[in-house]
């Protein structure tokens, strides 16, 4: 297990703001989500490093610009998203100390942004898509 580790994390968010447009009716902070949460496990020894995240947020009430760029509050659905790399580090005595690959994968889950109307999820107004991202990095210390 030397070299294993876990980090995570778990947050409960209650909030409530009041429009001066509407100051009758409350509405929770923009882009806060009721429920968000983190977990990381990774692996790092001997020049091999590994891991992989994990993070995911309950809906949110989204503020996204409306007709003359005014602001236009509509829910988004909720998401989880995973991210991972893997990498090695050349050690001492090998003829390719010095050099470090590193390979990192960005939104493997794909889940796209997605907002509604009149808190139904069926009633869709936005739905993007960005896609999953690889990189590729290579570096050398002397």
């Amino acid at each position: 297990m030397d070299g294993l580790g876990f980090f995570g994390s778990l947050s409960h968010v209650k909030s409530e703001v009041k429009l001066g447009s509407n100051p009758t009716s409350p509405i929770t902070v923009p882009g806060l989500s009721k429920w968000v949460g983190t977990a990381e496990v990774y692996f790092e020894k001997a020049g091999f490093q590994a891991r992989a995240s994990y993070r995911m947020r309950s809906k949110f009430l989204g503020e996204v610009a409306g007709l003359s760029a005014n602001p236009d509050f509509r829910v988004a659905r909720s998401e989880a998203i995973l991210d991972a790399q893997i990498g090695y580090e050349f050690q001492e005595g090998s003829a390719l100390q010095g050099l470090s690959i590193l390979l990192q994968a960005k939104n493997l889950t794909d889940r796209p942004f997605v907002t509604y109307a009149n808190n139904d999820p069926r009633q869709v107004i936005d739905y993007q898509r960005y896609g999953r991202d690889f990189y590729l990095g290579i570096s050398y210390k002397f």
